[in-house]
């Protein structure tokens, strides 16, 4: 548990004065800050201003730090993490959030099947199991998208079919399956487009290692398609 706390040590801070209670699986998706910061520089990167869809916002510590030109709309299916992402965002001064209750892989769309937004970022839960799993393969490994507590291919066709030139951002498990993010490439029909990014941590209580340089992890990764890879590609 210190390890997640670590993570996300100035956003509990707040998080702690608004007496916001994180329950149990927020406690393990809670974007980290280095990672919703690196996600946000790159969406500034390729976009001056422009519609930001979040899928599975939760309490919207991703939607934080997107640049002020950007305007953010989070969804998840817990009316309680809404009202908690709103408090929070307001705190922040992020007046240019909105919420929205659904379910962005079982449920039914509350978006025209249209390419209405600029980028959609994809974080679905990955499971605690996932995350402790130490003796993965740092970079790529054999979990599935379909071994995520959702359907993560599910989540990505649905994005496809609202969000323009393929930009999308995902965050995934550092042990994801290469063959899985090979046929996400496959469904944009554009292979060339896809880049991946990898998020490391440092990890003092890992005792299954004894250097410190062992202990300097890969986390998770994010996987970019569209003009949003296309930064780093060119």
């Amino acid at each position: 548990m210190l390890r997640f706390h670590r993570g996300r040590h100035g956003l509990l801070k707040d998080i702690d004065e608004l007496k916001i209670e994180i329950d149990e699986e927020m406690w393990y998706s809670m974007t980290p800050e280095g990672v919703g910061k690196s996600h946000a520089r790159s969406v500034k990167r390729a976009f001056d201003c422009g519609l930001f869809l979040d899928a599975f916002c939760g309490y919207g510590t991703d939607m934080i730090y997107q640049s002020r030109t950007i305007t953010t709309i989070g969804c998840d299916i817990s009316e309680a993490r809404l009202h908690a992402a709103k408090r929070l965002h307001a705190r922040l001064g992020r007046s240019h959030s909105d919420y929205i209750l659904a379910d962005s892989v079982n449920g039914k769309s509350c978006f025209r099947r249209a390419p209405i937004f600029d980028v959609v970022y994809l974080s679905p839960p990955w499971g605690h199991r996932g995350i402790r799993n130490r003796h993965q393969q740092t970079i790529f490994g054999t979990r599935r998208l379909n071994q995520l507590l959702v359907d993560g291919t599910i989540a990505f066709k649905r994005a496809l079919s609202i969000v323009r030139n393929f930009n999308i951002s995902y965050y995934l498990p550092r042990g994801i399956s290469e063959s899985d993010i090979v046929r996400l490439a496959m469904l944009t029909r554009s292979s060339q487009l896809v880049f991946a990014h990898a998020h490391a941590a440092f990890d003092p209580d890992d005792e299954t290692v004894s250097s410190d340089e062992e202990k300097y992890k890969v986390r998770g990764l994010t996987i970019y398609f569209g003009n949003l890879a296309k930064q780093f590609i060119s």
